[in-house]
């Protein structure tokens, strides 16, 4: 079973009712390379340093029109001109320590992006064609979820990180109003009416209180988003794009979310200010026991951690079945001297889920059925591979088993000479000779090929193997010299 272990690291500096020292607002400008970082310590805003924003999908960043954190993995993720103008508009993710930025895709006029729990959504459109879109987050593309209403120019998103509810749209143009928009039903509704006009950026400094600017002067305004009242607070450069550098209270994946449960593993942490008490939940109900700063997760569910008092971002963990691959062979040794044209193996799939199969004789052919029989020609040891796998989730699983080939073709009369017993056997098992005068070589292999120990015999003579430390199956023993060779199977219990 793969193990999600969810764990609790406290970050220095940080607060969750507020921004405290370490926590940085950026800025970006449309129409230029430059992003601002502010320091936000004591609820003031100061220009600590500037950035030179580089790299991207030409090599080169023209203009910054949105930056959102991702709660998840702390990313910092921009929407950026590369040169093509508001058609060409691409999400990258932007190094907030070198200003670096790596491209993603994209190249479909997003005005501004905003992470709501995990999903990535936006918001399109540059003087007509205003719409909502979630945006893949691995290639930049855009599906269309609806048409703004109200519509106009100016758009800007942002979610509150805090609480983990709201996902807000300030429209400058066309009336200059907030709205809320329902993730679920997909819908819009006025909140507030009239705002500042020319707003076009937005984030959360609390779980109340939201900071937007204007793009033109860059006057910041606090909104309070229980009361809707505004408040002038100061000016920031000219803004088209803003985010805070790290949310008070998140869950961090390292690894993926959707698995099966006979993959690796994957860590998530939850991070808070001087932490002194845990309650993690899964599907909004409280886990009994589960009050540690770590948790291991063995089932699917939606996950969060309560922290003193404050409640994370949700996580959805999805842990597929994955199938059980088992098959037996009929027989697992066979005598190539007993059967001139080839000996057949009757293969049994014996596995747990998964419809699909995938046989691998070890010998360059290859089968789909689910129980096939082949026929074997050639002296050896096949180590017999079935992969079964589920086409629903994607999860499989691999079983093998030996299958060996041998041919005692003219040595009937060596065969002859020994006697093996008991078979089968619980610890020991006997191999005495009793005719003939030449001297042998008895040898203990598994159906790998795989010596276990190797004794002498001679005539009238009986040698005894210890087989009590050995695990339960099939095992052969080779009689040989120089000029004569002879197998004997015999089974473990």
């Amino acid at each position: 079973m793969k193990r999600l272990l969810l764990s609790v690291l406290a970050l220095a500096g940080l607060s969750i009712s507020g921004m405290a020292q370490g926590t940085n607002l950026y800025v970006g400008e449309n129409y230029s390379s430059t992003i601002t970082v502010y320091d936000t310590t004591g609820g003031s805003y100061s220009v600590l340093t500037t950035k030179s924003l580089s790299g991207g999908f030409s090599g080169s960043v023209n203009g910054c029109y949105s930056l959102s954190l991702n709660p998840n993995t702390q990313e910092m993720y921009i929407v950026y001109d590369p040169g093509a103008g508001a058609s060409g508009r691409r999400l990258g993710i932007l190094d907030t320590i070198s200003g670096a930025v790596t491209d993603i895709g994209g190249g479909s006029n997003l005005t501004d992006i905003a992470f709501y729990g995990e999903e990535l959504f936006g918001t399109t459109g540059n003087n007509s064609g205003w719409t909502f879109v979630r945006v893949d987050q691995t290639d930049g593309s855009t599906d269309l979820l609806f048409s703004h209403s109200p519509a106009g120019d100016r758009n800007c998103l942002w979610a509150n990180t805090f609480s983990g509810e709201g996902l807000y749209k300030h429209t400058g143009g066309g009336g200059s109003v907030i709205t809320e928009i329902d993730t679920v039903t997909m819908t819009e509704s006025t909140i507030i009416t009239p705002s500042p006009g020319n707003v076009h950026a937005g984030a959360m400094k609390n779980d109340s209180i939201a900071l937007v600017v204007s793009s033109w002067g860059g006057q910041l305004y606090e909104v309070n988003m229980n009361t809707y009242t505004w408040v002038s607070v100061g000016t920031l450069v000219s803004s088209h794009a803003m985010a805070f550098n790290q949310t008070p209270l998140y869950v961090i994946i390292d690894g993926p979310t959707t698995y099966c449960d006979n993959d690796g593993e994957t860590t998530v942490l939850a991070s808070s200010e001087s932490a002194t008490d845990y309650q993690w939940t899964m599907d909004g109900s409280d886990i009994d026991g589960a009050t540690d700063s770590t948790y291991t997760v063995m089932e699917s569910g939606v996950y969060s951690c309560i922290v003193d008092g404050k409640e994370t971002n949700s996580v959805t963990v999805t842990i597929h079945t994955a199938p059980t691959a088992a098959f037996t062979a009929t027989p697992d040794v066979i005598d190539l001297g007993l059967s001139a044209g080839g000996a057949v193996v009757e293969f049994t799939n014996e596995s747990t889920s998964g419809i699909d199969y995938s046989w691998d004789f070890d010998n360059g052919f290859m089968d789909d059925e689910e129980s096939p029989s082949f026929p074997f020609s050639i002296v050896g040891t096949y180590n017999v591979e079935l992969i079964v796998t589920d086409p629903v989730t994607g999860c499989s699983d691999t079983a093998t088993n030996a299958v060996e080939v041998i041919n005692t073709t003219g040595l009937s009369d060596l065969s002859s000479q020994f006697e093996i017993y008991p078979t089968p056997t619980e610890d020991f098992v006997n191999v005495l000779m009793t005719s003939g005068n030449n001297n042998y070589t008895l040898q203990l292999t598994d159906l790998q090929g795989r010596t276990i120990t190797e004794k002498p015999i001679t005539a009238d003579n009986k040698v005894t193997f210890d087989l009590s430390s050995v695990e339960a199956g099939v095992y052969l023993i080779r009689v040989f010299n120089s000029s004569e060779e002879a197998y004997f199977k015999i089974i473990k219990k």
